[in-house]
């Protein structure tokens, strides 16, 4: 008894305030002094406006080195002399908005002695959950028909909360990309406690035209019910190339469709290209023209474009052509050439695609021909010297053909034969590659001796493919009078030679007449007799010819004859006439000659004397002393064709110069052709002496064109 003393320690648990994502709500217990025994105390954990385990959990932990160490336990033991030991347990960390909470440890002591059997502490939760409101962004295929946006609380409230909304354009516009659906275009979304999203749902237009990525804006604004606003701004993007969700509407322009038109060569083809659908940006095409079998560059022209309908051309530069905004399609021409190749009708292709066309949209374009079928033209000489040899022949196409040509070729007789050795058959098939309008032949001509005048054959043109003759023969005549192209040959005869017979007059003059060449008809020659030393018609009868070596004459009549065809001598015959004149070796000509020789060729008769050498003589003469001249006859034995000259004198017999019986007398005498008589008078004197018969004599002496005669002197009787 003695007093009131009450050593016994005083349990306290304090009241801690921990953020609720503060991990661990830590209470510290105390005992008032200090116990010089242990003192332990049950742990429990009580719900307030927190509770277990939404707000936090039932893992109490002890620790009775302040926190450093902890260990897991319903009690917590006081050591004699420790005053203080820490319990814990874990908050929760939730995400919902809430006003602070609290929840309650109590602890009873079990052990040892405390003033109070229990004590209590309360421990109070703040929350930091504050709700914030966002609005996600959205992207929709234009094919959707509607774009919904998700207004979302961060996290849940315990109390309602609102937030007010307005639709603004951006690249969209209203109501042309969008308008009011299920949600007005503007508007407050509601959200009860615990209410984390509402949706704002718009109607969206699906057109045809493609305006690429729009957009329009939703606002928040005005939250409510302690809640923030976060992300104020969402935007909805409207796609119309496929992508997006809600649908695959892909309005990009694709090539659609290119046309195939036809023109003439020469003409233009214009490409009608349509896009699948309008853009209200310029679109990229890519062109891409290729040869078919019509050639780019050479059946054609660089491309032009037109955006106008065909008003205006301009040339497209590269491959790729911009269609401005808004055109559905446009023109591509292919300017054509008009060329002069015949050539079926011609193709090319025009493709065309934009980066949305799987695969490039074509058109082909044909290119008519105007240059029709090509037609064939033989062409060759049309007189030819026969010396030429190789003759050319030239078919010509009108214009090039794309198309192999062929045409044969054949030579046919005419007047010139194969058999006639005139030529060499020709026979074949021209081909003129695509491009060639020129092929050629040749023909072989003989070139013979003989003379046949202008012949003719013909070359022909047959079974065309391809093409159609439009010159198929030509007709070549060959000449061999010097004529003609190629060679100078002439076969028209010339009289090449004449011989010169020799004959005894009173023979015939054979002269044997040459031909330069034989003839296939007659050959007419021209006959020159002409004088010479001998006289025609005098020392000649008329001419004769014979064309069979002599067999038989005929007389010639005129001054030509016709030799017949083949022959290419012949003779001609002069009879000479056996005179009695003492003459030389004369001569006559014979000239020969056809139209063709430049000058007649001559031969030379020559007709030798069967009359010898003229004698000269002179007679004897007497007469009477008074006569006063004694007269003496020098005689040719017979005429003689040229001049005869002879000398005379006197020479004293038994008269004498000296007895004055004569007078002397020397000189010459000259018979002119023909002449056959002269006289030598010589004076003789009459004295009047008798002197009875006396005699004196002429001689002669230095005859010319004679023997060289002496003749005796004759004497001269004087009375």
């Amino acid at each position: 008894m003695g007093g009131t003393d009450d050593d016994r320690p005083t349990l306290s648990i304090s009241n801690p305030t921990v953020a609720e994502d503060g991990g661990h709500a830590v209470f510290t217990l105390s005992l008032s002094n200090a116990s010089t025994i242990p003192t332990t105390v049950s742990l429990a954990l009580g719900n307030g406006t927190a509770s277990s385990p939404a707000d936090y959990t039932t893992g109490l932990e002890v620790s009775t080195d302040g926190g450093v160490t902890w260990t897991p336990a319903n009690s917590a033991t006081f050591a004699a002399g420790v005053t203080s030991v820490l319990a814990r347990t874990p908050i929760v960390d939730d995400n919902l908005a809430e006003s602070a909470e609290t929840f309650t440890l109590t602890a009873t002591t079990t052990a040892g002695a405390t003033a109070n059997p229990s004590a209590v502490g309360t421990a109070s939760i703040t929350d930091n959950d504050t709700p914030a409101f966002s609005i996600n962004d959205v992207t929709v295929n234009e094919g959707a028909g509607t774009i919904t946006f998700t207004v979302t609380l961060s996290n849940p409230s315990a109390t309602a909360t609102t937030v007010a909304y307005d639709t603004t354009p951006g690249t969209a516009s209203t109501p042309a990309d969008y308008a009011a659906g299920v949600d007005g275009l503007t508007g407050t979304l509601s959200f009860a406690a615990g209410v984390t999203s509402q949706t704002i749902t718009l109607n969206i237009a699906n057109d045809t035209v493609y305006e690429g990525a729009e957009t329009l804006n939703v606002n928040l604004s005005g939250a409510t019910g302690g809640a923030t606003i976060s992300d104020a701004l969402g935007i909805g993007t409207i796609m119309d190339d496929g992508t997006g969700t809600g649908g695959s509407n892909d309005d990009r322009p694709q090539v659609g469709s290119v046309s195939s038109p036809t023109v003439v060569e020469g003409g233009n083809l214009d490409f009608a290209v349509t896009l699948t659908t309008t853009s209200t940006t310029p679109t990229v095409v890519t062109l891409t023209p290729a040869s078919g079998s019509a050639t780019l560059g050479t059946d054609t022209s660089p491309l032009q474009v037109s955006f106008d309908g065909g008003t205006t051309w301009s040339p497209v530069v590269g491959s790729t052509v911009t269609v401005p905004a808004g055109n559905p399609g446009f023109l591509v021409r292919v300017p054509t050439v008009d060329d002069n190749i015949s050539e079926p009708t011609e193709t090319l292709t025009l493709s065309a695609s934009t980066a949305q066309n799987l695969a490039p949209v074509q058109g082909t374009g044909s290119i008519t021909d105007n240059d029709g079928t090509p037609t064939l033209a033989l062409t060759g000489p049309a007189l030819v010297n026969e010396a030429a040899g190789t003759l050319t022949y030239t078919v010509t196409l009108s214009n090039p053909s794309a198309s192999t040509v062929t045409v044969g070729y054949n030579t046919a007789d005419g007047t010139a034969t194969v058999a006639g050795n005139d030529y060499v058959a020709s026979t074949g098939t021209l081909s003129f590659a695509p491009g060639e309008t020129v092929k050629t032949f040749t023909v072989a001509i003989n070139n013979d001796n003989t003379y046949e005048g202008n012949e003719n054959y013909s070359v022909n043109l047959a079974a065309p493919v391809n093409a159609t003759i439009a010159t198929g023969t030509v007709s070549t005549t060959i000449a061999d009078d010097g004529t003609g192209v190629g060679g100078s040959n002439d076969d028209r005869p010339q009289v090449g030679s004449i011989s010169s017979p020799t004959v005894a007059e009173g023979g015939n003059l054979d002269f044997a007449v040459t031909l330069t060449h034989p003839s296939t008809t007659p050959t007419v020659v021209t006959l020159t007799p002409a004088s010479g030393s001998a006289t025609l018609g005098t020392d000649t009868s008329p001419l004769q010819v014979s064309f069979d070596g002599g067999l038989n004459w005929s007389p010639v009549v005129g001054s030509t004859v016709s030799v017949p065809a083949g022959n290419t001598d012949f003779i001609v015959r002069v009879p000479t006439v056996d005179d009695n004149i003492s003459e030389p070796t004369e001569t006559m000509t014979l000239g020969a000659a056809t139209a063709q020789n430049a000058a007649p060729v001559v031969g030379t008769g020559s007709i030798t004397d069967n009359d010898g050498t003229p004698s000269l003589s002179i007679d004897d003469v007497t007469v009477n002393e008074a006569a006063g001249t004694a007269t003496f006859t020098v005689t040719l034995s017979n005429p003689s064709a040229g001049t005869v000259t002879v000398g005379y004198n006197t020479s004293d017999g038994t008269a004498t110069v000296a007895g004055n019986d004569y007078d002397a007398s020397t000189g010459s005498l000259t018979f002119a052709p023909g002449v056959v008589t002269q006289v030598v008078t010589v004076n003789i004197k009459n004295d009047g002496i008798y002197e009875g018969s006396e005699t004196f004599n002429v001689n002669l002496t230095s005859p010319v064109n004679r023997d060289d005669w002496r003749w005796p002197g004759h004497r001269h009787h004087q009375g």
